[in-house]
């Protein structure tokens, strides 16, 4: 309710949600299963992913899940390409194998730490972008999805059309 910002690591190790990597890396993958099974879905057999590295759960059995990555890939202006693009297909690939929201932005996730969440604590061994792109298999898609749906409104709002709409003159 009070928005977000950024503060003292110690701090946001705190807080209900938080921002899982630094502004400039990516250093974890985080999907959201918006389903009531989402431990079975990130633990479950048969699994079609890596084990990730935890899952933090609601009552209502809806969570985030993630992987945390050995070396964070780099988001700035100098980035490389080809670590970003796999890095995309990778979480693409995890977000299928769990049936995950597509329109999650990933920016703040639940905070396995926070005792709101049920934490369950999988791999303890960081993850190499390879290695969940090895371990995902076909699910890595070839090619990045289009996300052609996106109004700038937000990832709730699904405009049927606008053609309706007269501006006031003036």
């Amino acid at each position: 309710t009070l928005g977000c910002w950024r503060t003292s690591r110690d701090r946001a190790l705190t807080r209900r949600y938080l921002e899982h990597s630094p502004k400039a890396l990516q250093a974890m993958l985080v999907v959201d299963v918006d389903h009531p099974d989402a431990l079975e879905r990130a633990i479950g057999e048969p699994r079609h992913h890596p084990m990730p590295s935890w899952v933090a759960e609601g009552v209502n059995g809806r969570g985030h899940v993630g992987w945390v990555l050995r070396e964070p890939v780099v988001r700035t202006d100098a980035a490389r390409r080809r670590p970003l693009i796999l890095a995309a297909k990778v979480e693409e690939g995890l977000r299928r194998a769990l049936d995950g929201d597509v329109g999650y932005a990933g920016l703040l996730t639940k905070n396995p730490l926070h005792p709101d969440w049920y934490p369950h604590w999988g791999r303890g061994e960081p993850y190499e972008l390879g290695e969940l792109a090895q371990g995902l298999g076909d699910l890595v898609p070839r090619t990045l999805p289009k996300r052609s749906e996106s109004t700038g409104l937000g990832r709730n709002v699904t405009p049927v059309s606008y053609t309706h709409l007269t501006l006031p003159t003036t």
